[in-house]
This record gives C-alpha cells, structure tokens and sequence, in this order.
C-alpha cells in the first residue's frame, strides 16, 4: 500500500518538474498520514520499521529520478580520405 501510493505521488511530484529535494519531504508527509490515519495499525511495524522504509523509498526513488547529465550531441561524421595513410 505505502510502495503503491508513495511511487505513484512521486511520480506525480516529478512530471510537474519539482527536484529530488521535495522527495524526502513528500515520502515523509504521505508516511505521516498513514500513521495518524491509523492505516499501519495491524501492520504491527514499529516506528523503526517505518523509518527504515521511508528510508528504502527515498534511495530507491531518488536512484530512477535522479538528475540525468546531459549527453553531448554526436559530431557529424567525417569521411575518412582512403589516399591518406598514416604511418606510425
């Protein structure tokens, strides 16, 4: 339930062009709801066990979304001369 909702919110959060800052904030807060929603009380996780999991969603998370460095453009292909021979 927390993987399903989380993911799918950050996935949101990212195609509205928000930084991986936001991400913690975002797992954080939506953990939060659950807890004070009572939805994780038969789940028998301790706070520690929560910690943990937001913990493993941000690193999994922030590993897919991370800022990708742009790739220089190919330069355009130059015909070799086939008379030009290099001698080494």
């Amino acid at each position: 339930m927390l993987a399903d909702r989380i993911e799918a919110a950050v996935r949101a959060m990212m195609a509205q062009g928000k930084d991986i800052a936001n991400m913690k904030i975002l797992i954080n807060k939506m953990i939060k709801e659950n807890l004070t929603n009572d939805t994780l009380a038969d789940s028998k996780l301790s706070i520690s066990d929560v910690d943990i999991i937001a913990k493993s969603f941000y690193r999994v998370l922030k590993g897919m979304y991370h800022e990708r460095i742009p790739y220089p453009q190919e330069p355009p292909e130059i015909e070799e001369d086939s008379s030009i021979v290099r001698k080494v």
